[in-house]
C-alpha cells in the first residue's frame, strides 16, 4: 500500500471543513442566510458602490457570489487533493470535477429540507465554481512544473 503523507490527510480535513460550511449554510431557513447577506452587504457596501456604482450590487448577488467562491474553494482542493494522490492526468481532473457536481447536487437537495428550494441554475453556478478552482490548481501546477524545467 502506498503511503502519500501528511499534505493529503491535511487536505482530506480542509475538504470535510470546507462541506461542512457549505453544507451548514444550505440548512439555514430563507429569512437566516438574507440576514447573513445583508450584513456582509452592509460591511463592505462602501467598496462596493465606490468600485461599482451606488446600490448595484444587491444581497442575491452576495448570496451568488459567496457560493461561486465557496465552491471553487473546494474545486482547488479536490484537485489538490487529486494530484497530491498521484492522479495528474485526465482522470484526476475527472475525478475532481464529479466530486464537486456530486456536493452541487447534494447542496442543492438540502435546501429543499430547508424550504428554500431548489434550481438547475444553482447546481450550474456552483459546478462552475468548482470547474473555476481545478483550473487554477491546473494552471498553477502546469506554470510550476514548467519551472521547475526551465531551472533544470
Amino acid at each position: 500500500m502506498k503511503r502519500h503523507g501528511f499534505w493529503p490527510g491535511l487536505l482530506a480535513l480542509l475538504i470535510l471543513l470546507t462541506l461542512g460550511f457549505i453544507w451548514g449554510n444550505s440548512m439555514e431557513s430563507i429569512p437566516e442566510s438574507q440576514a447573513v447577506s445583508l450584513s456582509l452587504l452592509s460591511r463592505i457596501k462602501p467598496l462596493l458602490d465606490a468600485v461599482f456604482g451606488p446600490d448595484r450590487i444587491t444581497d442575491h448577488i452576495i448570496r451568488k457570489t459567496a457560493h461561486f467562491c465557496e465552491f471553487a474553494l473546494l474545486g482547488a482542493e479536490l484537485r489538490l487533493l487529486f494530484l497530491l494522490l498521484g492522479q495528474r492526468g485526465l482522470q484526476g481532473s475527472v475525478n475532481s470535477l464529479f466530486a464537486g457536481l456530486v456536493v452541487a447536487v447534494t447542496d442543492e437537495a438540502i435546501q429543499i429540507f430547508s424550504q428554500r428550494g431548489s434550481r438547475v441554475a444553482d447546481v450550474v453556478l456552483d459546478f462552475a465554481g468548482v470547474l473555476f478552482g481545478a483550473l487554477a490548481i491546473v494552471l498553477i501546477s502546469f506554470l510550476c512544473r514548467r519551472r521547475r524545467e526551465r531551472k533544470r
